[in-house]
């Protein structure tokens, strides 16, 4: 899809829209909203509907996730140093290299590996999500690092729960990356007769390279997001409540210490960097497989 005047204006309609209908949810703040409408119209305008359709199941279905038994999930997210509503840089530390992806494949007139890079970032930041938001479900993570058992929602944890969810999501991304690019193809010959049949084909067999390694770079990239968090998040402790957490004031009020990691890496860099990962390994494995 060329760049256009036509293309910028829908992108910001639809990417307005998606905003707007953030913000009214709650899902993003004033300044995140501002970070989802820029991201949104550049991928928009530069990469086309697909693209911008992709960006808005990781959001959607991550949104939907994050409302999912919010009660039984209030006191571990009081210990992460953002809530549920997302801010200008938690919007901008999984968009912006999608948003980049898109431009320079603009720019560069197409190319098929800046597509995979696209959506293995978006696998990987849909399958951290997914992860994070049911893995601090489970009763008994452990530090991706040595196995030692952790509390719920520890900075570096995996469960069997968070792992099966970050499979699930970086799958649903492929499929869906594949379904809407093959779906945009069909377009033209809608009047084929077993289309349905021949689109549902292709879609299992024909994109199934593409599946496994956008899935299979997406958890990746889950995982080094662990791993990050596990050894170079900046952590810190409450004196008070005996407690890990990312705060540098905890919610109780005192005053955390450092803890372990770098100071300045906190959550959103983490994810920016996982996104690379997932980003990286999807070019890595296309090319490979």
């Amino acid at each position: 899809m060329a760049f256009s005047q036509l293309n910028a204006l829908l992108g910001l309609i639809a990417a307005l829209a998606l905003a707007l209908y953030a913000f009214t949810r709650r899902d993003l703040s004033s300044t995140g909203t501002l970070a989802a409408l820029f991201v949104g119209m550049i991928v928009f305008s530069f990469g086309g509907w697909t693209w911008f359709l992709l960006l808005v199941m990781f959001f959607v279905s991550s949104s939907w996730l994050t409302a999912f038994r919010e009660k039984d999930k209030a006191e571990v997210h009081g210990d992460f140093a953002k809530g549920g509503v997302r801010d200008f840089w938690q919007v901008m530390a999984n968009g912006s290299l999608p948003a980049l992806f898109a431009l320079l494949f603009y720019l560069r007139g197409g190319g098929a590996l800046l597509f995979v890079a696209f959506v293995g970032a978006l696998a990987s930041a849909t399958a951290d999500t997914w992860a994070t938001e049911l893995g601090v479900l489970s009763e008994r993570p452990r530090m991706i690092t040595n196995g030692r058992r952790v509390a719920k929602g520890a900075s570096g944890a995996v469960s069997g729960i968070g792992l099966l969810a970050a499979l699930g999501g970086a799958a649903f991304i492929a499929v869906c990356a594949v379904g809407l690019n093959m779906f945009n193809n069909y377009l033209a010959d809608v009047q084929a007769l077993g289309i349905l049949r021949n689109y549902l084909v292709d879609l299992f067999v024909g994109g199934g390279r593409f599946i496994f390694v956008v899935t299979a770079a997406g958890f990746l990239g889950c995982l080094a997001d662990s791993f990050f968090g596990a050894t170079i998040q900046g952590m810190f402790w409450c004196p008070k409540c005996k407690k890990e957490t990312e705060r540098h004031t905890h919610r109780c009020g005192f005053q955390t210490c450092y803890y372990k990691g770098f100071t300045f890496v906190d959550n959103d860099i983490v994810n920016f960097m996982s996104a690379c990962f997932g980003a990286l390994a999807a070019i890595a494995l296309y090319e490979l497989l």
